[in-house]
Formats: C-alpha cells, structure tokens, sequence
C-alpha cells in the first residue's frame, strides 16, 4: 500500500478499537494475534511500513482525553513517523490527529512533549514539541506546534522550527490562556551547547504572542535575542566565542558579555539587565568594553548558564 494509505486505514482501524473501549495493550495483542498489520519485533525489524507497538500518552491539564501515540516506520533504523490521535474520553470519538506536520513527504518526526487544556471558552488548546527521527545524533531540528479543538474541529494556531538539542527533558504545560515550551536551545558555541529555553506563549482567541521569559539562563537569553536580531552580530548563526563577563551593577543590577562571531570576527559586548529570567532585557550593545564594569573569571558559570529565578 502506498504510505498515506496505509496510515489512514491504520488509524480508522484504531478508531473502531477505541469506540470499543479497547485499551493499548488490548489494539496491540489483536493486531500481533491476527496478523493484521506488521508490528516491530527487534531492532532490526524497522522495514517501511512497520509498526510499533501503540502507546496511551497521558494528557496532564485535560483528563477527557485519550492520547494514542501511533509509530510507522518510514525506513530502515530511526525513521519513524510518529502521529497522535486524540479523542473524547465519553464518546471516544477522535477529535484531533496531532502531526508535526502534516505532509507526509517531509522529513518523519516524533513527539517529545504534548499537554492539553480546555478553556473558558470550551475549546482545548493543544501544545506539542517534536524531533526529527533520528537515531544518529540529539541534533536533528525540533518543532513546537499549537492546535486549537472545538466543536468545528481542530485548527493550527502557531508551528515554528527551533534550534535545540533533544536531552529527554523537554516539556509542555497549557493552562487558561497560556501555551509553554520547555527546550534546550542551540547557543552556538563548543563550550555551552545548549540551554534552557522557555517558548511561553499568551493565546487570545486565534491570536498567539510570545511573552517573558524568553530563557532561564544569560546565555539562552542571548542567543534568542540574537537570532530576532541577527544584524548586531554578524555571522553568530555560524558559531560564536565569548570574552569577558563582567559585572556593572546599577538597579536592576546587570553584566556586560563580550562575544565574537566565528566567522566573522566580529565582537561585540551585550549588557544584559535582570536578575530574575522573566525580567531579563538588551540594556545595551557597544563596541568596546565599559570601564566601569567589573570583569571576573568566577563569573562566567555564574552569569551565563546557571538558570535564573522566574
């Protein structure tokens, strides 16, 4: 069968075994027993089109939901490509199918973090983080995503790519009003990797804006600042180095961090004010160091990568 075929008659095949109240590990017995479809015995099982066993994900902030995380096989190794159907926990119908995207040509994913929750206006706003199948490296692309259920279905408020390294911590939380992303995001350099990012999003109707804290550390404060302002350093998507880290004080107190671009050369220092990461801001950028401000090789764990109070 062609690949988008074979999807669709799994998950209408899913759907009858949810109307009859049937558990995972009840669907996955059936389909190993009767041969129905091709399940994964061993690692190097993983043909296109194989399956892996189905798993019930819990849906923290909506209890009304039943989520089956469905895995096919797009290749050999990790190419798996990941989907979760959603349904009403009373009717058992399936009220959303959750990709991270919806072209199946692309690149296949998997679902790191997903939470839901119902609002006051009665419709669930769903948000889900992906990764790129891979089973080679922890930086193959990541992509959050933001869904909208009610009674018309279910729509897309917001998809982005992101920068990140899969560490097995990411996370989603949704509460009234409220979408939050919990990653760790590429900084550019080999010395820190990555850091912890907050996509923290406020939802207003269809109308989602991203507000503070955009990062719990310095350095991921920076490197996302960066990248809506890319024209302050040129060449810092390619790598950068940092300098000196000094303290300047002032209410509310801020540093001042030297980075230079890899590629260019270019070097610049970034005062950052706040000492709370919800509070953090670009206080200035100059082009030659403040005097005033104290430099100190013990700040630089200190001031960059240990994660801030909210």
């Amino acid at each position: 069968l062609p690949y988008a075929q074979l999807r669709q008659e799994y998950f209408a095949w899913i759907d009858t075994r949810v109307q009859d109240r049937r558990s995972t590990s009840q669907m996955n017995s059936e389909s190993r027993g009767a041969a129905l479809f091709v399940v994964v015995n061993s690692e190097d099982d993983r043909r296109p089109g194989v399956i892996e066993p189905l798993r019930a994900r819990q849906v923290a902030q909506a209890p009304e939901l039943l989520a089956v995380e469905v895995t096919i096989h797009r290749a050999m190794a990790c190419n798996w490509d990941v989907s979760v159907l959603l349904y009403d926990r009373n009717t058992r119908r399936r009220v959303a199918t959750l990709r991270a995207v919806a072209d199946v040509r692309t690149e296949p994913y998997s679902v790191l973090a997903l939470d839901a929750k119902r609002q006051a206006s009665g419709e669930l706003v769903v948000g889900s983080l992906w990764a790129v199948s891979n089973c080679t490296s922890t930086w193959n692309g990541q992509r959050l995503r933001m869904d909208r259920i009610g009674s018309g279905g279910s729509r897309l408020l917001l998809e982005r790519d992101l920068e990140a390294q899969l560490q097995e911590n990411e996370k989603v939380v949704v509460k009234e009003g409220q979408v939050r992303f919990l990653y760790n995001g590429a900084v550019g350099d080999g010395d820190i990797l990555s850091t912890e990012i907050v996509a923290n999003y406020r939802v207003t109707g269809d109308t989602v804006t991203r507000e503070p804290p955009i990062a719990m550390t310095r350095a991921g404060f920076l490197a996302e600042w960066l990248r809506k302002n890319p024209e302050a350093l040129p060449g810092f998507e390619k790598g950068i180095e940092w300098g000196v880290v000094s303290e300047c004080g002032g209410s509310p107190a801020s540093w001042e961090i030297e980075v230079r671009s890899r590629e260019t050369a270019a070097r610049q220092f970034f005062r950052i004010a706040g000492e709370r990461a919800s509070q953090l801001r670009m206080a200035a950028v100059n082009d030659s160091k403040d005097t005033a401000c104290r430099e100190s090789e013990t700040l630089f764990f200190n001031t960059l990568v240990q994660p801030l109070p909210e």
